[in-house]
């Protein structure tokens, strides 16, 4: 991931409120100023809470850096979000672009997600013991005709905030898949090797849990269009 790409990640998170913005929120370790909020749904697909981060910085490029931490986590279990080896920062080749102050800034995040993560699912959780499960339970009831590999790949790389998305279950056995992705987060990635390694990091755990996956195209929407 350059430079570049950071920075129109950072682009694209939306703003949290000035209550987020609370000494509970802020990140200790950072170089600049970092917050990481939280809240979560159940995901009946998982029959278990997910966590959709928000985050802000006053550094735009570490900003990037908690987009991409945001992207990557969102949508995932606090017990999927523990499971995430920081080593993924040197696979991803993300350390090379970054100092040491930003290195450790970026594993700091990471540890504060993860801690985030139980305690928001805990919470929602007592919150909703405490009122009403009428509705939560009719929710819950509801069922999918998809598998749940492949519900997982799509709701991951909604991340990427796609303009066209098809998913081709090849096997009608949730185990191979075939990928066509058109989004504007491709822009700054020139080859197919590179966007690929973007979609692979943003999958995380879900590709080691198939036999198959094969992405066939991706592309920005202007080269979509053409």
């Amino acid at each position: 991931i350059r430079h570049k790409q950071l920075l129109y990640m950072a682009n694209q998170i939306p703003a949290i409120t000035n209550d987020q913005m609370s000494s509970d929120n802020k990140v200790p370790g950072c170089l600049s100023t970092v917050y990481i909020d939280g809240s979560a749904r159940y995901c009946s697909d998982k029959s278990d809470y997910v966590i959709d981060y928000v985050g802000d910085s006053d550094g735009l490029l570490t900003k990037g850096l908690v987009a991409l931490l945001i992207r990557g986590l969102s949508g995932s279990t606090a017990e999927e979000i523990d499971a995430i080896d920081p080593a993924f920062i040197k696979k991803a080749q993300i350390g090379q672009s970054l100092t040491p102050g930003r290195n450790n800034g970026f594993l700091n995040m990471l540890a504060v997600m993860k801690k985030k993560a139980y305690k928001i699912t805990e919470n929602e959780k007592e919150a909703n013991n405490n009122n009403n499960d009428g509705e939560d339970d009719s929710n819950n009831n509801n069922t999918s005709t998809a598998g749940p590999m492949y519900t997982a790949i799509i709701e991951k790389l909604q991340l990427l905030q796609p303009t066209k998305l098809v998913l081709i279950d090849n096997g009608k056995d949730d185990k191979n898949f075939d990928l066509q992705i058109v989004a504007a987060a491709f822009e700054d990635l020139s080859s197919l090797e590179k966007r690929e390694q973007l979609i692979n990091m943003f999958l995380g755990e879900v590709i080691p849990q198939i036999e198959n996956f094969t992405i066939s195209s991706a592309k920005t929407p202007e080269e979509d269009a053409n």
